[in-house]
């Protein structure tokens, strides 16, 4: 089991992650659950923020793991996302929604932030290992694809039996040779 901080969400798809993490991730690995933030930007401006999931992989880097909850998203042919919504009541699925920004661009952001906030408490001013985004449908799929994300970068409800591997593969997808050794278990846990 890996070292688990932070508190349990109340949102029932981030419970189900976290309870996936913590029975498939080894255990070096660390994930900090419900990341917030308010942070000066690069024009002096404080931006707040926040992600569900941040996986600390020794030897390799950071993932950032959003959930989204949506039983059935689709991406259009001109790149737009759609979640289609469902009656709490019913259970049967309606009518399809844009989604306004999409969650890999939500889960793209935080990850550079975060990356970001690491660099500039560093001495060496660059991150020590690799970093990556992953965006969790733990109760649905995908419909669709888009040239403009790479699959690595989502995980449906048949990838969530491989989550592990999912992130390691995320984090290797974006992994210059060189940066593998600096991401220690020390680094890590600092």
């Amino acid at each position: 089991m890996p070292k688990i901080l932070g508190q349990t969400s109340v949102d029932r798809w981030e419970r189900e992650v976290r309870r996936q993490l913590s029975v498939q991730l080894p255990p070096e690995w660390i994930v900090v659950c419900n990341v917030a933030w308010a942070l000066q930007d690069d024009n002096g401006v404080v931006r707040d923020g926040q992600c569900d999931f941040v996986v600390l992989v020794p030897d390799l880097g950071m993932a950032i793991l959003e959930v989204k909850g949506s039983r059935s998203v689709r991406v259009g042919s001109d790149g737009i996302w759609y979640r289609k919504e469902t009656n709490r009541r019913t259970g049967i699925a309606g009518a399809e929604v844009r989604i306004d920004e999409p969650p890999p661009q939500q889960a793209c952001r935080n990850m550079h932030t975060l990356a970001k906030a690491v660099c500039d408490r560093l001495p060496r001013q660059s991150f020590p290992g690799a970093y990556a985004y992953l965006v969790a449908y733990p109760n649905g799929e995908v419909e669709g694809s888009s040239a403009l994300y790479d699959p690595s970068t989502i995980v449906s409800f048949p990838d969530m039996p491989r989550l592990a591997r999912t992130i390691q593969g995320a984090i290797e997808a974006r992994m210059q040779a060189r940066s593998r050794s600096h991401f220690s278990i020390d680094m890590a846990n600092r």
